[in-house]
């Protein structure tokens, strides 16, 4: 196999693991009261969307989900998530919050939706808790402390769900 279609077939993968865990994600708003669930809506989209963030004429992030909570205030949803409890090939769990490409790019659109829509609301669900004072268990502490983020939740993610 070359090596472009083995990172093909990685990317494709790792897509469908995302579009299950936002399932999984999008069943545990409905069960606790959201309404008004908006998913993201993909790349292709060019007119304004909800979980579109613009600045400038031009899309700066986007979220998976739109969201009001049942008190009725807006919320903005981040989903990162692998196989809870996932192993890879150099004995390292990388799913959910244990992965630092995932936290960082999470953490990195909550600073530009709270630069560009002040006062909003951004909760970020992972499939997996970070190691305990790993980087990023204190990059998630940061991030709440400064309000870039203002919840976390855990909701984990077996390769059986789905």
């Amino acid at each position: 196999m070359s090596e472009r279609l083995a990172w093909t077939n990685f990317n494709i993968a790792n897509t469908e693991k995302g579009s299950n865990y936002e399932k999984i994600v999008e069943a545990d708003l409905l069960a606790s009261g959201h309404t008004d669930i908006t998913p993201s809506c993909g790349p292709a989209m060019v007119k304004p969307h909800p979980t579109k963030i613009q600045s400038r004429g031009h899309r700066v992030c986007s979220v998976d989900f739109y969201a009001k909570n049942p008190e009725g205030i807006v919320e903005y949803i981040e989903a990162k998530g692998g196989y809870t409890g996932y192993v890879n090939n150099q004995n390292k769990e990388t799913a959910g919050a244990r992965r630092t490409e995932a936290v960082s790019r999470a953490l990195w659109n909550g600073w530009l939706l709270k630069k560009h829509i002040p006062n909003s609301r951004y909760v970020v669900y992972f499939s997996q808790e970070p190691a305990p004072n790993s980087p990023t268990d204190i990059m998630i502490q940061d991030a709440l402390e400064a309000n870039l983020v203002d919840e976390v939740r855990y909701l984990p993610f077996y390769e059986t769900t789905y």
